[in-house]
């Protein structure tokens, strides 16, 4: 409607010079390159200014205060990848946890990783084999921002050399933790979505 009555939106032609063209070239070749330069510049732009963010969890279960962490991050970004490890010993299949994830947030991209290291620490030997693992899982995603609520989130982003965002670290929002759903489920069932808490109960799963 706008585009029709009143040409908003309509582009206005950039005026150009001919007296600056390369004389050895073609007239229509020049002004070719002229009329390519402004789109590509565009998406050169658009390129840098991409922000790729990501977060890592085991999600056994996921909770509300996993689903405030993704609803922050997805408030401004063009792409969120979450890393979903894989937890054999809480008996729930990553398959489950990945559908859990894309059920509440359709658009994130999930990334499954299986066989972690079990070595867990803030030692400087630890958060090495930590990182070289999960440097492996997101290899070849250019990946900006590394969102949590843990304190290991900066030396994920130190390692990688991109931003740390930390999202109610001293749980304000959401006073839960998986830990205390796994011991007692039925006790924190008002931090789980119903289809979690529906599946985890179904399955007598972590109870």
């Amino acid at each position: 409607f706008m585009l029709i009555f009143v040409h908003f939106g309509w582009g206005k032609p950039v005026e150009i010079n001919p007296t600056n063209f390369n004389r050895k070239r073609s007239m229509s070749a020049q002004e070719a390159i002229v009329a390519f330069a402004g789109p590509l510049m565009n998406i050169l732009i658009a390129i840098v200014l991409t922000i790729v963010l990501y977060t890592i969890g085991k999600f056994a279960p996921f909770h509300k205060g996993h689903e405030y962490l993704i609803e922050t991050a997805l408030k401004d970004v063009d792409d969120f990848y979450v890393v979903i490890y894989d937890t054999p010993q809480f008996d729930i299949d990553i398959d489950t946890k990945e559908k859990w994830v894309k059920e509440k947030f359709p658009g994130v991209k999930v990334i499954k990783a299986f066989d972690s290291p079990k070595q867990y620490g803030l030692d400087n030997e630890s958060v090495n084999i930590q990182m070289k693992y999960l440097e492996n899982e997101i290899k070849g995603i250019p990946v900006t921002h590394f969102y949590s609520s843990e304190e290991y989130g900066k030396c994920v982003a130190d390692y990688l050399h991109i931003q740390n965002v930390v999202v109610d670290e001293e749980r304000k929002k959401y006073n839960i933790c998986a830990s205390n759903i796994r011991k007692d489920a039925e006790k924190y069932k008002d931090f789980l979505d119903t289809n979690v808490y529906n599946d985890i109960k179904k399955d007598d799963k972590i109870m």
